[in-house]
C-alpha cells in the first residue's frame, strides 16, 4: 500500500523539469514508503521507536496547549483562535493516541 501510494504522489508531484511541486509529500510518503518495509525485518524494535515516537508527539501536543493558554491568559490570542488551535491540537493527540494503542 505504501508503495502504491508514493508512487501515486510522485506521479502528481512531478513537474516538466524533473522537480516535484509538493516535495514535502513525497519525502513523507517516501519516509513511510521505507518504514512500512522495514517493518518486516525489524518488527519488534520499531515497534518500540513508534511508542516512544509518539510519546514525544504527546508530550509536543501537552506543551502546545499550555502555551496557548498561556497566550490567551495573557491576551496575546483571540478566543477563536485558542480554540481552533486547540481543535488542531486535539486532532493530533486523537491520532498520536491511537497509534499508541496499536502498537
Amino acid at each position: 500500500m505504501a508503495a502504491a501510494q508514493l508512487a501515486e504522489v510522485e506521479r502528481r508531484s512531478i513537474q516538466d523539469d524533473k522537480t516535484h511541486r509538493h516535495p514535502r509529500l513525497v519525502e513523507q510518503y517516501t519516509y513511510r514508503a521505507r518504514a512500512t518495509a522495514r517493518v518486516s525485518e525489524t518488527a519488534g524494535a520499531l515497534i518500540e521507536r513508534k511508542r516512544d515516537h509518539f510519546t514525544v508527539v504527546l508530550a509536543a501536543i501537552s506543551a502546545g496547549r499550555a502555551e496557548i493558554l498561556r497566550l490567551h491568559r495573557t491576551g496575546s490570542i483571540h478566543d477563536s483562535v485558542l480554540q481552533a488551535l486547540e481543535h488542531d491540537l486535539d486532532l493530533e493527540e486523537m491520532t498520536a493516541r491511537r497509534h499508541l494503542e496499536e502498537s
